[in-house]
Protein backbone atom coordinates (compact mmCIF):
# COMPACT_ATOMS: atom_id res chain seq x y z
CA UNK A 1 0.00 0.00 0.00
CA UNK A 2 1.55 3.20 -0.92
CA UNK A 3 1.48 6.95 0.00
CA UNK A 4 2.02 10.65 -1.28
CA UNK A 5 6.22 11.26 -0.46
CA UNK A 6 5.37 14.05 1.87
CA UNK A 7 2.54 11.76 3.96
CA UNK A 8 4.87 8.78 4.15
CA UNK A 9 7.95 10.99 5.29
CA UNK A 10 5.60 12.85 7.74
CA UNK A 11 4.02 9.58 9.25
CA UNK A 12 7.31 8.06 9.82
CA UNK A 13 8.83 11.05 11.17
CA UNK A 14 5.91 10.65 13.77
CA UNK A 15 6.65 6.93 14.86
CA UNK A 16 10.34 7.87 14.76
CA UNK A 17 9.94 10.90 17.04
CA UNK A 18 7.65 9.57 19.44
CA UNK A 19 9.56 6.28 19.78
CA UNK A 20 12.58 7.66 20.48
CA UNK A 21 10.91 10.46 22.41
CA UNK A 22 9.34 7.55 24.77
CA UNK A 23 12.22 5.42 25.31
CA UNK A 24 12.32 2.93 22.22
CA UNK A 25 15.50 2.54 20.03
CA UNK A 26 15.37 2.75 16.24
CA UNK A 27 17.46 0.95 14.36
CA UNK A 28 16.08 2.78 10.93
CA UNK A 29 13.57 5.19 9.03
CA UNK A 30 13.52 4.05 5.35
CA UNK A 31 11.26 5.73 2.72
CA UNK A 32 10.64 4.38 -0.79
CA UNK A 33 8.94 5.09 -4.23
CA UNK A 34 8.83 6.82 -7.24
CA UNK A 35 6.02 9.28 -7.88
CA UNK A 36 3.39 9.76 -5.79
CA UNK A 37 3.60 5.52 -4.72
CA UNK A 38 5.80 5.27 -1.89
CA UNK A 39 5.90 3.43 1.47
CA UNK A 40 7.79 3.89 4.72
CA UNK A 41 9.14 1.82 7.96
CA UNK A 42 10.37 2.82 10.63
CA UNK A 43 11.93 -0.23 12.96
CA UNK A 44 12.34 -0.46 16.22
CA UNK A 45 13.25 -2.91 19.31
CA UNK A 46 9.95 -5.02 19.34
CA UNK A 47 8.29 -4.99 22.62
CA UNK A 48 8.90 -8.31 24.74
CA UNK A 49 5.99 -9.39 26.48
CA UNK A 50 5.79 -12.75 28.31
CA UNK A 51 4.10 -15.51 26.83
CA UNK A 52 0.51 -15.22 28.81
CA UNK A 53 0.14 -11.88 29.19
CA UNK A 54 -2.56 -11.34 31.98
CA UNK A 55 -4.80 -8.84 31.25
CA UNK A 56 -5.16 -5.77 32.21
CA UNK A 57 -1.24 -5.55 32.16
CA UNK A 58 0.47 -3.90 35.04
CA UNK A 59 3.42 -2.30 36.54
CA UNK A 60 6.57 -1.78 34.30
CA UNK A 61 4.80 -3.85 31.18
CA UNK A 62 1.96 -1.10 31.70
CA UNK A 63 3.99 1.58 30.52
CA UNK A 64 6.23 0.19 27.73
CA UNK A 65 2.76 -1.01 26.58
CA UNK A 66 1.59 2.27 26.49
CA UNK A 67 4.12 4.13 25.17
CA UNK A 68 4.51 1.29 22.45
CA UNK A 69 0.69 2.24 21.69
CA UNK A 70 1.37 5.89 21.28
CA UNK A 71 4.57 5.36 18.71
CA UNK A 72 2.50 3.21 17.13
CA UNK A 73 -0.47 6.08 16.54
CA UNK A 74 2.25 8.48 16.31
CA UNK A 75 2.98 7.90 12.40
CA UNK A 76 -0.83 8.70 11.18
CA UNK A 77 -1.49 11.47 13.86
CA UNK A 78 1.88 13.28 12.25
CA UNK A 79 0.57 12.55 8.61
CA UNK A 80 -2.73 14.17 9.75
CA UNK A 81 -1.52 17.25 10.73
CA UNK A 82 0.64 17.58 8.15
CA UNK A 83 -1.49 16.96 5.10
CA UNK A 84 -5.24 16.96 6.62
CA UNK A 85 -5.43 13.30 5.55
CA UNK A 86 -6.45 10.27 7.00
CA UNK A 87 -5.50 7.12 5.12
CA UNK A 88 -6.45 3.77 7.63
CA UNK A 89 -5.53 1.61 5.10
CA UNK A 90 -2.08 2.27 4.95
CA UNK A 91 -1.58 2.35 8.83
CA UNK A 92 -3.25 -1.50 8.85
CA UNK A 93 0.03 -3.21 11.23
CA UNK A 94 0.28 0.05 12.81
CA UNK A 95 -3.68 0.07 14.46
CA UNK A 96 -3.54 -4.50 14.02
CA UNK A 97 -0.34 -5.40 14.25
CA UNK A 98 1.55 -7.74 12.40
CA UNK A 99 3.77 -10.51 13.24
CA UNK A 100 5.85 -10.36 15.99
CA UNK A 101 4.70 -6.92 16.52
CA UNK A 102 1.00 -6.11 18.02
CA UNK A 103 -0.73 -3.09 16.47
CA UNK A 104 -2.25 -0.24 18.16
CA UNK A 105 -5.86 -1.99 18.98
CA UNK A 106 -3.71 -5.38 20.34
CA UNK A 107 -2.06 -2.95 22.74
CA UNK A 108 -4.85 -1.07 23.69
CA UNK A 109 -6.98 -4.59 24.37
CA UNK A 110 -3.97 -5.33 26.99
CA UNK A 111 -4.23 -2.56 28.82
CA UNK A 112 -7.51 -2.62 29.30
CA UNK A 113 -8.13 -6.07 30.17
CA UNK A 114 -10.78 -6.34 27.31
CA UNK A 115 -11.76 -7.44 23.31
CA UNK A 116 -14.53 -5.13 23.72
CA UNK A 117 -14.79 -3.01 19.84
CA UNK A 118 -15.76 0.00 21.55
CA UNK A 119 -13.82 0.06 24.53
CA UNK A 120 -10.56 -0.31 22.59
CA UNK A 121 -11.21 2.55 20.14
CA UNK A 122 -12.46 4.76 22.57
CA UNK A 123 -8.64 4.06 24.14
CA UNK A 124 -6.90 4.83 20.72
CA UNK A 125 -8.90 7.69 20.06
CA UNK A 126 -7.88 8.80 23.12
CA UNK A 127 -4.22 8.35 22.94
CA UNK A 128 -4.28 9.58 19.21
CA UNK A 129 -5.57 12.82 20.98
CA UNK A 130 -3.05 12.63 23.68
CA UNK A 131 -0.01 12.61 20.82
CA UNK A 132 -2.15 15.22 18.53
CA UNK A 133 -1.48 17.27 21.68
CA UNK A 134 1.92 16.92 21.90
CA UNK A 135 2.49 17.74 18.31
CA UNK A 136 0.69 21.08 19.08
CA UNK A 137 3.99 22.18 20.87
CA UNK A 138 6.26 24.14 18.38
CA UNK A 139 9.50 22.92 19.29
CA UNK A 140 8.65 18.83 18.99
CA UNK A 141 6.89 19.69 15.76
CA UNK A 142 9.87 21.18 14.72
CA UNK A 143 12.01 17.96 14.92
CA UNK A 144 8.89 16.18 13.21
CA UNK A 145 9.89 18.47 10.42
CA UNK A 146 13.10 18.76 10.85
CA UNK A 147 13.25 14.43 9.83
CA UNK A 148 10.50 14.75 7.36
CA UNK A 149 13.00 17.25 5.36
CA UNK A 150 16.24 14.87 6.65
CA UNK A 151 13.71 11.82 5.21
CA UNK A 152 13.83 14.19 1.65
CA UNK A 153 17.45 14.15 1.03
CA UNK A 154 18.52 11.13 2.84
CA UNK A 155 15.36 8.31 3.03
CA UNK A 156 17.49 5.64 4.21
CA UNK A 157 18.95 6.32 7.74
CA UNK A 158 20.35 3.64 9.57
CA UNK A 159 21.45 3.04 13.58
CA UNK A 160 24.49 5.57 13.77
CA UNK A 161 22.36 8.19 11.29
CA UNK A 162 19.49 7.97 13.35
CA UNK A 163 21.27 8.59 16.56
CA UNK A 164 23.23 11.33 15.45
CA UNK A 165 19.91 13.50 13.96
CA UNK A 166 18.22 12.53 17.73
CA UNK A 167 21.33 13.23 20.01
CA UNK A 168 20.92 16.98 18.26
CA UNK A 169 17.94 17.54 19.97
CA UNK A 170 18.95 16.03 22.68
CA UNK A 171 16.32 13.29 23.00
Amino acid sequence: VTSSPLRTRFHEAGHAVIGVRGGWHCTSIIVTGLGDAYHGACAFELLKHPPIIEAPVRGELRERVSSRMRLKVAGEVAAIKATGERWEVGCWADYHGSVGDPGARDLAGWLLGTEDHDRISDAVAKVEAQVAREFDDPTLWAVVEDLAATLMATPQMFGPQVQTFFSRYGI
